[in-house]
């Protein structure tokens, strides 16, 4: 009698299955006195330099640019290496959407109770289990994919523009803090020397008592106002260390050259520059490819109307006769066709499709209250002029040297163009926040070449 072959050795592809194992690996969180970490920043570290190279950003040992000291607070700050794992998470979910899917392995076993003769009783049937998928969800998975990859990188590029952005803010509303200072003390020392001029002329018997309690009154004003001044600008200067996330011992230390200038746009042109900002602004870029993304859930949830085909070809070993197989399945029928997430897919889609449009529009009225907000600064300054009050110092100062008026009068016409020059920096100020709010209702930054579109090197 010959010998019975041994059944399959199933048990063989054991380790085959386990090949495509992983193992978890824990990686603990790293919160390690995060204040020496923070006080240890410097924005001469070697480290951010070789950052900033990389990213063609390369100051001065002359002084920082605007643009420079904004490249560092986003390579310095916590938010950048987020925004660049958000990034990583899109393109991991970009290598799952390539992915087709897996085979499988199927097995029965039989056994018969009622054998004949030396026929055996055991029965196994070995399947190998193979999807096909129809209806492009394969395409239809990448293009997703795709779009969320683009998303996120354009949702990084704002959020890095934003911070950038904050920085040249900080900067610009510090420096108008310091002149605004300035000017204020200088102010304070004239109204400090009118004072005591006129207890001089009172001591004398020149003017009444009133008259000294009136300018030391306006003295008094004044030296609150100058107080104020000084909160305002250590205020400033503390946002500004925050803002590019160093402490403020660095930034006073860091020298700063002066950036270009914020220049306010010509009166004609106003279509063109909503043009310009449509192309510019990364808010658009960014709601556009969450469109896109949008797009990509309908075209998946129509290819996911299609059934799946499922074929297994295999082994049966059917009690002593080996006999080859093969099994055809739908493992998923629809009968609905996946109406109800086809809907509601479409309907996001409208969503975000109304969210470009309110974005448009809301860039287009930006640009528009920037135009004006600048001509009414530009027309501001052109309205004070101090020319008359300088003459005006200049004519005291002769005649006082000619002995034909006294000191008072000669520091009370300086105290008058200190006044006027005050106006003129609030005014100025007034118009460099314009111009500021104008480049930022635009999306540009004058005088650097940074191309519109959201790119991965920005980051």
């Amino acid at each position: 009698m010959a010998k019975q072959s041994p059944g399959p050795r199933w048990w063989a592809l054991l380790p085959l299955a386990l090949a495509s194992c992983t193992t978890y690996v824990a990686r603990p969180l790293d919160t390690a006195d995060p204040v020496a970490r923070y006080q240890a920043r410097r924005l001469d570290d070697p480290a951010l330099a070789a950052v900033l190279d990389s990213l063609d950003v390369h100051p001065s040992p002359a002084g920082w640019r605007d643009w420079d000291l904004a490249a560092a607070a986003w390579v310095m700050r916590p938010e950048r290496p987020r925004v660049l794992a958000e990034i990583s998470v899109a393109e991991a979910a970009r290598l799952s959407a390539d992915a087709r899917p897996s085979p499988g392995l199927a097995t029965e076993a039989e056994y018969a109770f009622n054998g004949a003769g030396s026929e055996p009783r055991f029965g196994l049937a070995l399947a190998a289990l193979f999807t096909i998928e129809t209806g492009g969800k394969h395409g239809a998975r990448i293009a997703r994919a795709e779009a969320a990859v683009l998303a996120a990188m354009a949702r990084a590029a704002e959020e890095a523009w934003e911070i950038r952005w904050r920085v040249r803010t900080a900067l610009s509303e510090r420096e108008t803090a310091r002149r605004r200072w300035e000017t204020a003390v200088a102010e304070l020392a004239l109204s400090d020397s009118v004072v005591g001029l006129m207890r001089a002329r009172y001591q004398e018997g020149v003017v009444p008592k009133t008259e000294v309690a009136r300018t030391q009154a306006d003295r008094e004003e004044w030296a609150a106002e100058v107080a104020a001044r000084v909160r305002d600008l250590e205020d400033k200067r503390v946002s500004l260390a925050i803002v590019i996330g160093v402490p403020m011992a660095e930034v006073e230390r860091t020298p700063v050259r002066a950036d270009s200038a914020r220049l306010c746009p010509q009166p004609a042109g106003g279509a063109s520059l909503e043009r310009t900002a449509l192309e510019s602004r990364r808010e658009l870029y960014r709601v556009l490819a969450e469109y896109q993304v949008a797009e990509g859930d309908v075209r998946v949830e129509v290819a996911r109307s299609w059934p799946d085909v499922t074929l297994g070809p295999g082994l049966f070993f059917d009690h002593g006769v080996n006999k080859w197989t093969i099994a055809f399945g739908l493992p998923s029928l629809l009968l609905h066709g996946n109406r109800g997430p086809i809907r509601e897919v479409e309907a996001r889609r409208e969503v975000a499709a109304r969210r470009v449009a309110e974005m448009q529009e809301q860039v287009i009225g930006q640009v528009e209250q920037a135009i004006t907000n600048c001509a009414t600064a530009v027309g501001e300054v052109a309205a004070l002029d101090v020319s008359g009050a300088r003459l005006r110092a200049e004519l005291a100062e002769r005649a006082y040297q000619r002995g034909e008026i006294g000191r008072l009068e000669v520091v009370g016409a300086r105290l008058e163009l200190a006044r006027a020059s005050r106006r003129m920096t609030d005014s100025a100020a007034r118009l460099l926040s314009a111009g500021l709010d104008f480049e930022r209702a635009m999306g540009i930054w004058t005088g650097v070449s940074s191309l519109p579109r959201p790119e991965k090197g920005e980051l």
